[in-house]
């Protein structure tokens, strides 16, 4: 580069070399960071959603939010992702999230229907075949659990296994033939499809004794040939890359129930304290250890038959080593919440607000009724569920009075929600005045018997076994009535 002296008029020769320097050095910087940033890659990310649940959508990488984004009118969204690192990432839209795998200069789009999220998910663009292949070893996946629940539990271990081995024959055979067509892959990305494989017939072995015990109706669990878990020597418990992979996580949420299944034979343990002592033992990665220990907690909470000892147990080894700030903090509440409301004691009366702005207590409403109170939940998509689980309910448990309070959402939506899901507005309430023990963050539900006495002071609506826990109550209630 040549600089003009002329440029400089008067100034001394000294100061002229010196600026000249200057320049020269700068315009040096000015080149390499031009050039920097023509090589900087980059990866595109987007797509159209059909039947939206929501305004935005989320991406994650190693399940830590990256980014977001809102809708277009036309339900369209891009992200452009700067300097991406190559591998697994994830979009979250309303209460479905699906994994995507980039690269550098990857421009993929997508098109789902959120009727069928994972059904309908096609993608487009460059990276696609890579991805399609992904959802379409997902959504395979997805559709052999019921087979494998109604019909292969129910072999014995010899066939189990033939079985195994034949989708394992049918799906190599595919990535085969995909490995000839699709060449713009890496070994990070061969390595990420054959786990997609593997780890669900993994995961299903792993199910393999308790589920057989259950399906087969056995006493025990059964007693499997040395081999039939050689699998797990190719396993890699503590894979980082692999950590939020569905098939990876959940081959560890079964390996683990395994182990807690084995133990609660062996010595009579609670699943539950086991499930998160053998987390503590097997998990290394920080996270997914602390998303096992809150799994764990939640189903200690949720179980009233416990010892006091089994309780005061399950909560130490989570608050001893959950290093999770936010779920530390949810998991006091509920416990907080559980020890105000003991079962067996009077449920605190409430001063109410109904729909049409008047007031009520709450001793008055349920008066004479077995009644489930419940909180609702506070975003669009979980009240869009909520509400056709409690109209279900409604409907089947007539004999049940079921109330609910607000405490989270604003009242001009609440009361948009309760129209347009057709809620039965009489029995839908704000908090006249603030209620520490229903502040929480989660829509919990709890039961309470025709004398005001709670029952159940932690379940919630959506609960596998809360029609269960209903029908208890009810026939708990004819046969004092009888005695």
């Amino acid at each position: 580069m040549f600089v003009s002296l002329t440029l400089f008029g008067d100034l001394p020769l000294k100061r002229i070399l010196l600026m000249r320097i200057l320049i020269l050095i700068f315009a040096g910087l000015l080149t390499v960071s031009c050039s920097e940033k023509s090589q900087q890659k980059t990866a595109y990310f987007g797509g159209q959603i059909l039947n939206p649940k929501s305004k935005l959508v989320y991406l994650y990488k190693d399940s830590k939010l990256i980014d977001s984004t809102e809708l277009s009118r036309s339900a369209k969204f891009s992200f452009n992702i700067k300097g991406p690192d190559l591998g697994l990432y994830s979009f979250k839209h309303g209460f479905h999230s699906q994994a995507i795998y980039l690269e550098p200069n990857d421009s993929l789009l997508m098109r789902l229907n959120t009727w069928d999220f994972n059904g309908s998910l096609m993608f487009s663009g460059k990276g696609a075949g890579r991805n399609n292949f992904l959802i379409n070893l997902y959504v395979q996946n997805a559709k052999s659990q019921n087979v494998f629940n109604t019909k292969y539990y129910r072999l014995n271990e010899s066939a189990f296994e033939s079985i195994i081995d034949s989708i394992y024959q049918v799906k190599s055979l595919l990535f085969t033939q995909f490995k000839s067509e699709v060449k713009d892959r890496s070994p990070e990305f061969d390595k990420l499809a054959e786990a997609a494989i593997l780890y669900p017939l993994y995961e299903k072995k792993e199910a393999y004794a308790f589920k057989a015990k259950r399906k087969q109706g056995l006493d025990k669990l059964p007693k499997l040939s040395p081999v039939f878990y050689d699998f797990r020597k190719n396993v890699e418990i503590n894979n980082e890359k692999l950590a939020y992979f569905y098939p990876h996580f959940d081959y560890v949420q079964m390996y683990l129930y395994h182990k807690s299944f084995e133990q609660e034979e062996k010595d009579s343990s609670y699943f539950w304290v086991s499930y998160m002592e053998n987390a503590l033992k097997e998990l290394k990665i920080e996270s997914v250890k602390n998303d096992i220990l809150r799994e764990g907690i939640w189903g200690v909470l949720m179980n009233h038959d416990l010892t006091n000892n089994e309780r005061d147990k399950a909560q130490r080894l989570f608050f001893d080593h959950c290093t999770d700030s936010v779920f530390v903090q949810q998991i006091s509440n509920l416990i907080r919440t559980s020890n105000k409301l003991k079962k067996g004691s009077l449920i605190p009366n409430l001063s109410l607000t109904a729909t049409d702005g008047s007031t009520t207590q709450l001793y008055d409403l349920i008066k004479g009724h077995h009644t489930a109170l419940y909180t609702w939940p506070d975003n669009d998509i979980a009240i869009e569920n909520f509400a056709k689980r409690l109209n279900y309910l409604e409907k089947h448990y007539p004999n049940f009075l079921f109330i609910g309070v607000n405490t989270k959402n604003k009242k001009q939506d609440w009361l948009k929600h309760i129209k347009q899901k057709g809620i039965n507005a009489d029995h839908q309430f704000m908090l006249s005045q603030p209620s520490d023990w229903l502040l929480i963050d989660f829509p919990i539900a709890i039961l309470i018997d025709k004398d005001n006495i709670i029952q159940n002071n932690m379940t919630l609506l959506a609960y596998t076994r809360f029609e269960k826990q209903l029908r208890s109550l009810s026939k708990d209630a004819k046969m004092a009535k009888s005695n």
